[in-house]
């Protein structure tokens, strides 16, 4: 990926190999500064930072429509004089938890001047998937349960998923599951379950209710010895929340 960025007299380009990205992924380039104008530039600085951007209010060009995550200093106090340039690499870690690209928002990989000065950094827009472990929880739901994921979005912290629930589960209307893996070493799943039936009364009304159910996963618990997502565990413990919450009597037989 290539950025251009001119904040007159100066120019910026930011260059990375990356294209499609994981959460939990390093990833590297470089940044450029030219000094386009005839005469010194000082004192100046180059910065590269992370930000959550929410996309309808980019569009609506709100000031605050990016949330800053992390930002890198990576020259400071220098001096460029007329078509001089200064080049520096960088690198960056997405944390495993990090904001997954969805319609709603997704990370952006800022880059220029001072991060605090608007209109002295321009901007790319990342494309940044669930990492594997996640992505094979889902692939566990679709293919053992017969649930399908619906949409992803990003919300406090954790992947938000929806599924539609197959037909063995009449009771169920709904379910959405947040996850989130923090550093490797646990894995926090919230179940959020929308039930349906018939009010007990006379009118036999149509009724639902809410019911969370969290599992928190240890390393051990989420990751086979080598290092690969534990499917069967996935299956175990998945297969455990449902039959807690939907007894078998109220199955679709």
């Amino acid at each position: 990926m290539k950025g251009f960025f001119f904040a007159k007299p100066l120019e910026y380009r930011i260059e990375t190999p990356a294209e499609e990205l994981l959460q939990g992924q390093s990833f590297q380039g470089t940044l450029q500064g030219v000094n386009r104008g005839g005469a010194e530039e000082s004192p100046l600085v180059l910065e590269v930072g992370l930000a959550y951007g929410d996309l309808k209010r980019i569009k609506q060009n709100d000031p605050d429509a990016f949330d800053l995550l992390e930002r890198h200093k990576l020259a400071e106090d220098i001096a460029l004089a007329p078509n001089e340039e200064r080049k520096a690499a960088w690198e960056l870690t997405l944390a495993s938890d990090c904001p997954i690209t969805s319609s709603v928002g997704c990370l952006f990989l800022l880059y220029g001047g001072s991060l605090d000065q608007p209109g002295r950094w321009g901007r790319i827009d990342l494309s940044v998937d669930l990492m594997p472990e996640l992505q094979t929880f889902i692939t566990t739901l679709e293919n053992h349960f017969a649930f399908e994921a619906k949409s992803k979005r990003y919300q406090e912290g954790f992947t938000e998923v929806r599924f539609k629930p197959p037909g063995t589960y009449p009771t169920l209307e709904e379910l959405s599951v947040l996850m989130r893996v923090r550093e490797k070493e646990s894995m926090a799943l919230k179940f959020l379950f929308t039930l349906k039936g018939f009010s007990r009364s006379g009118d036999k009304k149509l009724t639902r209710r809410k019911l969370e159910v969290e599992r928190i996963l240890g390393k051990g618990e989420f990751l086979l010895p080598g290092g690969q997502p534990n499917r069967p565990h996935f299956r175990e413990m998945v297969g455990a929340v449902l039959e807690e919450v939907l007894p078998t009597p109220l199955r679709k037989k």
